[in-house]
C-alpha cells in the first residue's frame, strides 16, 4: 500500500508539473507580446525585456506598484492574461504544497510513511503505556534519536500517540513485526536497538507474539540490543533463547511496591525517585574509565563521587561465552521450540558462537576488581 500511495503522490506532482510548464510558457509569451505592442507605442515603462518582466512579477503577484502600465488596448488585454494566469500559478503552488504536506501526514498516522533510518530505536507492538514509555525515552535520550513503532493497532490509536508526543523524530510502520519482511522494511538492520511491548492488540497471543518478533528481529539483526516485556514468567525462558538482552516480566514489581507502602512508608516514593526519568535522582549506567581496569570498586567509587557527585551502588558487566543449540533449547517438543529450532537452523553461523549475558552486582566489596567490560551502577550524580 506504501508504493501505491507515494505512487499517486508521484503522479500529482507530475501532472501539476506539466500544467506549471504549461503556464509559465504562456506567461512568458503574454509578456512578450506586451512588451511589443507596448515598445510599438513608445510607452517609457516598457524600455525593455527586464522592464517587462518586472512589471509582470509585480502583476502576478497582485503587487501592483503602478510604476509600469500597458497603455495601449491590446497590452491591457493581454495583461488581464497575466493576472489571471499569475492568481492561477499561485494557488496551484500553494495547493501543491499543501497537497504533499497533507498526504505525507495522512500517510504517517497511516504507518504507510517510507523508512530510511539508521541508528535509531525500534519499538514493536502497542498497549496503553505506549505514549508514556516514548515521553520516559525523549527524557533520557537526545532529542534526535529516532523511534520508530511497529504495530497493527486501530488508525484512532496510533493517531492519538503521535498527536500527543508531537515528535518528529518518530516514526509509524503499520505492519505485523512477526514478519521479517516488515522488520526490514522498518531498517532494522541498521537499528541501535529493540523494545518489544507486550501488545495488547492480540490479549490471547502477547507473550508468543513477544517471542516470535524477538526471534525475528535477531534473525533480521543478531547485534541487535533488545528489551522485550512478558507477561508469564514461565514464557521467560523462550525469551531467554531468542537472545533477548533484558526481560521485563509484566506488572511483577508492582505487589513489592504496594506491598511495601501498607507495611512501612516512604518506599514506594523512593522508587518513583529512583525510576523516574530524567530526575537527578534517578538510576544511571555510565562506562568506567580505561584507567580504572584492574583497580578496585572504592576507586570507581571515589572516581564518580569527585566526578559528578555521584554515588556509585554496584558494577554492570556484559559477558559472552559460546553456547550450542543444546544449550539453547530444552528437551521437549513445544512448537515454540520447534520454531526456534528452525530459526536458528536458517540463522547466520555466528548467532550460535557469542551470547550476551548481562549481571548485576549490587554493593560490592570495596576490593572487587574491575574488568574490561564493567560499567558503573550509579545513583544521582551528572553522569
Amino acid at each position: 500500500m506504501s508504493s501505491i500511495s507515494w505512487g499517486r503522490v508521484r503522479l500529482l506532482l507530475n501532472s501539476r508539473v506539466l500544467l506549471f510548464a504549461s503556464m509559465i510558457v504562456i506567461f512568458v509569451t503574454l509578456v512578450l507580446l506586451v512588451s511589443f505592442f507596448e515598445r510599438q507605442a513608445a510607452n517609457e515603462g516598457f524600455r525593455g525585456l527586464g522592464d517587462a518582466f518586472w512589471w509582470s512579477i509585480v502583476t502576478a503577484t497582485t503587487t501592483g506598484y503602478g510604476d509600469r502600465v500597458p497603455q495601449t488596448g491590446t497590452g491591457r488585454l493581454l495583461a488581464v492574461g497575466v493576472m489571471f494566469l499569475g492568481v492561477i500559478s499561485i494557488s496551484l503552488i500553494t495547493g501543491t504544497v499543501a497537497s504533499v504536506l497533507v498526504e505525507r501526514k495522512i500517510l504517517r498516522g497511516l504507518g504507510m510513511e517510507k523508512i530510511s533510518l539508521s541508528g535509531h530505536l525500534i519499538i514493536c507492538g502497542y498497549n496503553f503505556r505506549l505514549a508514556r514509555i516514548i515521553s520516559a525515552i525523549r527524557k533520557m535520550h537526545p532529542e534526535n534519536l529516532a523511534i520508530l513503532v511497529i504495530n497493527q493497532a486501530e488508525e484512532e490509536k496510533m493517531m492519538e500517540v503521535l498527536s500527543q508526543t508531537k515528535d518528529r523524530h518518530l516514526h509509524f510502520l503499520r505492519g505485523d513485526y512477526v514478519h521479517e519482511e516488515i522488520l526490514r522494511q522498518g531498517s532494522v538492520a541498521q537499528a541501535q536497538a529493540a523494545l518489544i511491548l507486550s501488545d495488547f492488540t492480540f490479549p490471547e497471543r502477547t507473550d508468543e507474539r513477544t517471542i516470535l518478533a524477538a526471534l525475528a528481529l535477531r534473525a533480521v539483526n543478531p547485534g541487535l540490543r533488545i528489551i522485550a516485556e512478558i507477561q508469564r514468567e514461565e514464557n521467560i525462558p523462550h525469551l531467554r533463547r531468542a537472545r533477548v538482552n533484558e526481560i521485563v516480566c509484566g506488572d511483577s514489581y508492582t505487589p513489592f511496591i504496594l506491598a511495601s507502602g501498607v507495611l512501612s512508608s516512604g518506599i514506594p516514593r523512593t522508587l518513583d525517585l529512583l525510576l523516574q526519568p530524567g530526575s537527578a535522582q534517578s538510576l544511571k549506567i555510565a562506562p568506567i574509565p580505561a584507567g580504572l581496569v584492574g583497580k578496585t570498586f572504592k576507586d570507581v567509587l571515589s572516581h564518580f563521587r569527585e566526578k559528578g557527585s555521584a554515588l556509585t551502588i554496584g558494577l554492570v558487566s556484559e559477558t559472552r561465552k559460546g553456547i550450542s543449540l543444546s544449550d539453547i533449547l530444552s528437551s521437549d517438543s513445544s512448537a515454540i521450540d520447534q520454531f526456534i529450532t528452525r530459526k536458528l537452523a536458517e540463522a547466520e553461523p555466528e548467532i550460535l558462537t557469542q551470547r550476551a549475558g548481562l549481571q548485576v552486582l549490587l554493593a560490592p566489596p570495596d576490593g572487587q576488581e574491575i574488568e574490561p567490560k564493567d560499567m558503573a551502577l550509579l545513583l544521582g550524580g551528572k553522569s
